[in-house]
C-alpha cells in the first residue's frame, strides 16, 4: 500500500512539473510587438488576453471614447441580400495585423479594415451568391498564417478552415 502511494505521490508530482514547465504563460506574452499588434485570437497563443501596452492604464481608462464605428453588417452585403439577418450572437474578436483589422461580421463573413480610419479595405464574399451561403453564424474570430510571402487569414465554415488572402 505504501509503495502505491509514493508511486501514485510521484506520478503526479512529476506531471505537475511537466505541465507547469511546459504551460504557455505570460512571460510569453509580457512582450507586446513594438506596434502593439494582436496576431492571435485571445492576444497569443496561450489565450491570455493580456498586452504588457502602457498608454491605457487604469487613471485614464475612464476617458475612452469611441472614434468609429462600424455596422454588423458590410452595407454592400446587405444591399445584395437586404434580408439577412445579422446573428444575435455577435462576439467576433479582431486581430490586427500591420495596421489592418481582420475581423468577422454579424454572419460570420470576414472583413479587412483600416484600424486607425475603420475605412473598409475589403469584405469576403460569399462563395455562391445565395442568401443561404451569405446566411452564416457569427464567430468569435479569424487566425492569421504568414510564410515567406504568402499570408492568409481564415476562417471556418462548417468546421472546415477557408483560407482568404489578407491582400484582397
Amino acid at each position: 500500500m505504501k509503495n502505491s502511494r509514493r508511486f501514485t505521490t510521484a506520478t503526479v508530482l512529476t506531471a505537475t512539473v511537466i505541465m507547469t514547465v511546459a504551460m504557455p504563460g505570460r512571460r510569453g506574452s509580457a512582450q507586446p510587438s513594438a506596434s502593439g499588434e494582436w496576431r492571435t485570437y485571445g492576444g497569443d497563443k496561450g489565450f491570455t488576453r493580456y498586452s504588457g501596452l502602457d498608454q491605457i492604464n487604469r487613471e485614464n481608462v475612464k476617458n475612452l471614447r469611441p472614434v468609429w464605428r462600424r455596422p454588423a453588417i458590410d452595407p454592400q452585403v446587405l444591399e445584395k441580400f437586404p434580408d439577412l439577418v445579422p446573428s444575435n450572437y455577435f462576439r467576433g474578436t479582431p486581430i490586427m495585423i500591420d495596421g489592418v483589422l481582420y475581423a468577422p461580421d454579424g454572419v460570420g463573413l470576414i472583413e479587412a479594415f483600416d484600424a486607425a480610419t475603420s475605412r473598409t479595405i475589403w469584405v469576403q464574399q460569399p462563395t455562391r451568391p445565395t442568401l443561404k451561403e451569405a446566411t452564416g453564424q457569427s464567430t468569435r474570430g479569424v487566425t492569421y498564417w504568414r510564410r515567406i510571402a504568402i499570408r492568409r487569414t481564415m476562417r471556418a465554415i462548417s468546421g472546415s478552415p477557408v483560407p482568404l488572402s489578407s491582400a484582397t
